[in-house]
Order: structure tokens, then C-alpha cells, then sequence
């Protein structure tokens, strides 16, 4: 015949491990905020921003606010903010493209002339100094109305480092799970 356990000995473990489960849950979360605390402390004084610099989210006026896609800092310590058509085809029908030079130092923008779709472009510095500024949008894909969902994206991989491999027109594909016929 098995021993009941007293139940004032069951309540007292109890306790003990949720008291114990809570303690270490407190300290960890005192120690994850001291240490935040502490981080925001370090990465705002100024030897660290003199040191380092500082990330911060700027707003923009609402007269030059634009779907910015890309910055450049610029030699000057101006920052050049791309939109091109901030990703929307009227924009691009239209050719209005955005960009901008923001001023950190008096928090100020002003437009600059953009003569052509600068969405998703990327930039290089030059030996000069000078931005090289490359692709970008040249049309955008409208779905006819019918269509629903996009075919997504397919990788071709050729596992030969030997070979190149060549996809001839009109290859077709056959979806691993779906089972689907790609053209």
C-alpha cells in the first residue's frame, strides 16, 4: 500500500518552484533591461556618436515625404534619399520619380530632378569620390485581370562547376510539389 504524500508538503514544493520559476524570469528580465539601459547609455554619449556615428529614423516633411528605397551619404555629410516611383506604376506612367537630399545637420530635404526611375537601383563610389548610381526600375509588370496570383519564382541550379548550363526557349518545368507544368 502506497503512502500518501501530505498535501502541505506538495503546496510547499510547489511554491518553492513557482517562486524559484518567477525569481529567474525577474532576474532575467531586470538583467535584459539594465543591459539595454545600459547599451542605450554607451550608444548615445558623444565620445560613442563621435566615435561611431548614430542610426536614428528620421521624418520627413510631409511636402517632400517620399517611399525612400535607397541612401547614399554623400562626401558633403548630406544624405541622398532615392524613391525613383516609389514602387508604383503610376508614378512610372507618368514619370515622376523622387529623390531627395536630406540635410542631418538642419533636419531639412529639397527634392532633386530625377529623370528617370531610380526604384531599386544601387550606387558605388567611384576612385574620384563620385556616386555611381546603377538600374533601377525600367517598367513595371501590370497582371491581367483574370490573373489572381503571380507564378512566383523558380531557381535553376547547375551543380556542374565544369559545364555552364543552358535552358533552351520553350523548356518546361515541372513543379516538385505541386506537380504543375511551367513553360
Amino acid at each position: 500500500m502506497l503512502k500518501k504524500t501530505p498535501t502541505r508538503f506538495v503546496r510547499w514544493v510547489v511554491t518553492v518552484v513557482v517562486v524559484g520559476t518567477l525569481a529567474i524570469a525577474t532576474t532575467a528580465t531586470v538583467a535584459a533591461l539594465y543591459h539595454r539601459f545600459q547599451h542605450n547609455r554607451l550608444i548615445n554619449s558623444d565620445t560613442y556618436k563621435a566615435q561611431y556615428g548614430k542610426w536614428e529614423v528620421v521624418s520627413l516633411p510631409k511636402d517632400v515625404d517620399a517611399n525612400i528605397i535607397h541612401s547614399i551619404v554623400l562626401p558633403t555629410g548630406k544624405v541622398l534619399l532615392i524613391a525613383g516611383s516609389g514602387n508604383d506604376h503610376h508614378n512610372s506612367d507618368k514619370a515622376v520619380y523622387n529623390s531627395l537630399i536630406f540635410d542631418p545637420e538642419t533636419r531639412t530635404a529639397k527634392r532633386i530632378d530625377t529623370p528617370v526611375d531610380l526604384f531599386c537601383s544601387d550606387h558605388a563610389y567611384l576612385a574620384d569620390g563620385t556616386v555611381l548610381i546603377a538600374g533601377g526600375t525600367g517598367s513595371y509588370e501590370v497582371l491581367p485581370d483574370n490573373l489572381t496570383h503571380a507564378g512566383g519564382y523558380l531557381t535553376i541550379r547547375n551543380e556542374d562547376p565544369d559545364h555552364p548550363g543552358f535552358v533552351p526557349k520553350g523548356t518546361t518545368f515541372t513543379g516538385k510539389d505541386s506537380g504543375k507544368v511551367y513553360r
